[in-house]
């Protein structure tokens, strides 16, 4: 993935300074041709000549483009291109109303992308595509997603919403881990979900249903039946009702078959368009009678299969609608139903509904899947991870730690009872909103949204029941959690050690970085062994302080370490030592875990030729 060449990373993109955000989105489109020109392999040896190139495209224009298209590579699987201004409208203003997020629309055949304002739902840039011509495959989904990363040059929060075929072809079990360790430069802010949800998530906050206050409940209609419900605008979680829908595809393959049709919905009688296209308005909804006794069979047919399909689509939304009682149904087509007119749609609905709710179809605007993808993410990811985050760095500071380490603190039950009561900050026995909006104990202070955010992360450990305050036990969970999730463990006592090395769910191989607080290099190496932690996953990474009590102090004694960084390289069964590395020398080390990992029966000798090759733990 990293021999990805960087696409439309050239100079010439890059705004000036002093220019307007208006023109900065019409510079970036101006440029394009030379950028599709740009989608090849690029070896280490043409680097520098590309670097060139791109300086010269500013100046020869396509002269420049043409010159490094006759040096690429073989043409690959993808072809990117930037979607046009006229197919999706860019926001005319200066400064974006909410948060930027990367929206992205993955399919089989090609990933869409956007720099979404999450405050209004405009394009503030114009969206690109990278399409696959071949099978998908996670691979080849994954460097296309890539792609539409590094051509927006971004960094910051990305929304992904996939379809189901493509969340099987990732693996469903880690389709959101996979996404997220694809993109490092994102920072973990990465939010996974499927296209119903994304879908629902722009009726909800750009849509329809935009500021309708009481429950509302959104219907996707496509190749599933999604049923997602908000109340005032926010998602309600734990009104599953997969229950009543489950049927969807088996009674639609049933429809299928017995109408001779194939896609996602049967084609629209002609006289149902005509009827609804009329030029007359009403604001009353408007019945159609089919004309079942038209001579024309091929004409009945069609008007059958469409009969069907409506009856089918009206049940599941009245079996839904009456489980969760909202005050407003949305119904939003997906895949190719999106294509059915709305009208058309809007009155068959309309005239078999029992009128227990307000029923209305949500428009199709060009890139809602996008808009909905980057909402869903800045509110279902992006607050959670970010508070998350803001709590981790003030426990570690509480502890005297680096803040920004991703190092997983072994605590005792009497150190987890003392952080809870300083953010319980009313000690009521419960941490709620209010308790970390104040600045507590631990000098912690959220905002009303990320502290919902980091509350709801934090109860969804325990079931599907969202909650807006928490017990010690959910607390006590969420870091069980954070301490298995932790690239780097950091223990303090021997006995963790020993618990670590027994451990036969946990990798066979352990490094252990031993170091001390007062120790500058141990410090610098923080991040590097991190990193390592994070590519070598077939080992397990512990960090020890040396100075950081009397039983570390013990245990290093033991382990024969007498300087700062020492790296000791540990089998589980049975306990031994197979090497040890003493100095702070990052190429060596990763070197020395590289042949660590590939060890078998040898030994490998120590940096230093003094320590025997093989040393058993006591």
């Amino acid at each position: 993935m990293g021999d990805v060449a960087t696409m439309l990373a050239c100079p010439v993109l890059r705004a000036n300074s002093g220019s307007s955000a208006s023109h900065s989105r019409n510079q970036y489109h101006v440029h394009t041709a030379a950028q599709l020109l740009t989608t090849s392999f690029r070896s280490s040896a043409t680097q520098q000549r590309e670097q060139l190139l791109d300086t010269l495209s500013f100046v020869g224009g396509l002269q420049a483009a043409q010159l490094r298209a006759s040096h690429r590579a073989p043409r690959r699987k993808f072809l990117t291109k930037i979607v046009s201004l006229e197919d999706v409208p860019l926001s005319n203003r200066d400064y974006p109303q909410g948060e930027m997020v990367l929206g992205v629309e993955i399919r089989t055949h090609s990933v869409k992308g956007a720099v979404i304002d999450t405050g209004s739902g405009e394009f503030f840039r114009p969206g690109v595509t990278a399409t696959i011509a071949d099978d998908a495959t996670s691979d080849s989904i994954v460097q296309a997603l890539q792609k539409v990363v590094k051509s927006m040059e971004w960094s910051g929060p990305v929304g992904c919403s996939i379809t189901r075929s493509v969340w099987r072809t990732l693996g469903r079990n880690d389709a959101d881990g996979l996404l997220i360790r694809s993109l490092p430069q994102c920072k973990g802010e990465v939010a996974t979900m499927i296209h119903s949800e994304a879908a629902a998530q722009a009726a909800v906050a750009y849509g329809e249903a935009a500021s309708v206050p009481g429950k509302v409940l959104v219907c996707t209609i496509g190749k599933g039946f999604g049923a997602i419900m908000y109340s005032d605008g926010e998602r309600v979680t734990g009104c599953d009702v997969t229950h009543l829908t489950w049927t969807w595809d088996s009674e639609m393959a049933s429809l299928k078959r017995r109408g001779r049709w194939a896609g996602v919905a049967p084609a629209v009688p002609a006289s149902l368009l005509h009827l609804a296209s009329s030029t007359e308005e009403t604001d009353e909804p408007r019945s159609c009678s089919l004309d079942t006794g038209s001579e024309d069979v091929a004409v009945r047919h069609v008007e059958e299969n469409w009969l069907h399909w409506v009856e089918t689509v009206h049940a599941y939304i009245d079996k839904v609608t009456e489980a969760l009682a909202p005050s407003l149904v949305i119904v939003v087509p997906t895949g190719n139903a999106a294509l059915i007119p709305q009208h058309v749609l809007l009155q068959r609905e309309i005239a078999g509904f029992d009128n227990r709710a307000e029923i209305s179809v949500a428009r199709r605007p060009a890139g809602m899947i996008v808009r909905g993808a980057a909402s869903w993410a800045m509110l279902e990811k992006v607050h959670s991870v970010r508070a998350e985050k803001k709590l981790l760095g003030a426990i570690n500071r509480h502890f005297e730690e680096n803040p920004n380490a991703s190092i997983g603190l072994a605590l005792t039950k009497e150190q987890l009872s003392e952080l809870f009561n300083l953010l319980d900050h009313n000690q009521d026995g419960l941490i709620d909103t209010e308790d970390l909006k104040a600045k507590g104990g631990l000098g912690l202070r959220l905002s009303d949204v990320a502290a919902r955010a980091l509350l709801h992360l934090i109860s969804k450990l325990k079931g599907p029941a969202v909650q807006e305050q928490i017990t010690f036990e959910e607390f006590s969970k969420w870091w069980a959690v954070v301490q298995k999730s932790a690239k780097v463990k950091l223990i303090t006592s021997g006995i963790e050690l020993k618990e670590i090395l027994e451990d036969d769910t946990a990798p066979d191989r352990v490094v252990v970085k031993v170091g001390a607080k007062s120790c500058r290099a141990c410090k610098k190496f923080e991040k590097a062994f991190e990193r390592l932690a994070d590519t070598y996953t077939t080992l397990q990474f512990i960090s020890i302080r040396m100075d950081q009590n009397d039983s570390t102090a013990a245990l290093c004694e033991r382990l024969g370490v007498k300087a700062t960084p020492t790296f000791l390289f540990l089998h589980k069964f049975p306990t031994t030592m197979a090497h040890k590395m003493v100095g702070g020398n990052g190429i060596k080390l990763e070197q020395e875990i590289a042949a660590f990992v590939n060890l078998e029966s040898q030994v490998p000798e120590t940096s230093h030729g003094a320590q025997p090759p093989s040393q058993t733990l006591v």
